[in-house]
């Protein structure tokens, strides 16, 4: 790995490595693939440094794939959404470790102080998980257990039928968050104190721009319609919310849920986006493109060996096992 990493090869490729959370305390072991834990971060960016990778900016770092001027082992690190742990969590370790860092930041929930409805219904679902939950109460429907994986699948997916037929306000699904904390015995306001899947509001945002760190765009409510106009006001309304809290006007992008279309492209292009980054593995080159660059989404599940193996840019030709 470390002859890969040192190859003329390796030189002309940027690694673009994706988080989304970082624990409060044990969203990691609620969902391994969306949250790392502290330590886990804190090892992988020494590991970089220890090794030798040179860890540059989002615009940096583009400027010089286009430009064939990347430095040894480059990498650049990205978050997506804006959750709230990345200030006390994810920005100190960043901090001790000398990393910038981009966060692709979606701006409906900034303004609102309550948590994001499906994620944290599934958190506190599997906080309960030695109980059961009768939807009696609630909105109507059986008492479920909610020990297996697929009996929680099956009360997020009655609850998210619910909302749609009653076409709920965030306030309205806000309250039926507290409903379903309160009958499976968790604790809604502390969870709310402590702004567990909360997003950063205004004001953090604004202080941790002004400390270095990047915002970008990830369309305003986390959603990528088919169609034209409601896919670039959702893109605009983004910008200009973002605009308003950092003083800078965001360039890059980068899809909600990974969802790309033949048809994005065109409509980020006319809106002035100049990159957008996939949740795809791989290693970007001079030649990718730019509308669809590669990213490793690093989690929990991903072992050292294997973390190490993309940085070298092993895992790009290596064959993968079919699990």
């Amino acid at each position: 790995m470390r002859a890969v990493a040192r190859s003329d090869w390796r030189r002309q490729r940027l690694l673009i490595l994706c988080y989304h959370g970082v624990s409060l305390e044990d969203e990691h072991l609620w969902n391994p693939t969306l949250y790392v834990d502290p330590a886990t971060l804190d090892a992988r960016l020494a590991l970089m440094r220890r090794e030798g990778y040179s860890v540059l900016a989002f615009d940096a770092a583009i400027s010089a794939l286009n430009d064939g001027t990347l430095p040894d082992r480059a990498v650049t690190i990205t978050f997506d959404d804006g959750h709230y742990d990345f200030l006390p969590v994810a920005y100190p370790i960043l901090r001790k470790h000398g990393c910038p860092a981009t966060v692709y930041l979606t701006t409906y929930h900034v303004d609102r102080n309550v948590p994001i409805f499906n994620l944290f219904c599934s958190y506190v679902l599997w906080k309960a998980r030695t109980r059961a939950i009768d939807l009696r109460a609630i909105m109507g429907g059986p008492r479920i257990d909610l020990a297996r994986p697929a009996d929680r699948h099956q009360v997020l997916s009655r609850l998210d039928a619910h909302v749609r037929r009653a076409a709920m306000s965030t306030a309205e699904k806000n309250v039926l968050a507290r409903g379903v904390a309160e009958a499976v015995g968790v604790d809604f306001d502390d969870l709310c104190e402590r702004r567990v899947l909360h997003l950063l509001n205004g004001t953090e945002v604004g202080e941790l721009a002004r400390s270095g760190i990047d915002f970008q765009l990830h369309t305003h409510c986390h959603r990528s319609p088919r169609n034209e106009q409601e896919y670039r006001h959702q893109v605009l309304r983004n910008r200009e919310r973002i605009e308003t809290l950092v003083g800078r006007t965001p360039e890059h992008f980068c899809y909600p849920s990974g969802v790309t279309a033949p048809e994005f492209i065109g409509w980020l292009a006319a809106e002035g986006v100049l990159t957008g980054v996939t949740c795809e593995p791989g290693l970007a080159h001079r030649q990718s493109n730019r509308y669809l660059l590669p990213r490793l989404l690093d989690h929990c599940g991903l072992s050292t060996l294997e973390f190490e193996g993309w940085l070298s840019g092993v895992s790009t030709i290596a064959p993968r096992r079919a699990y």
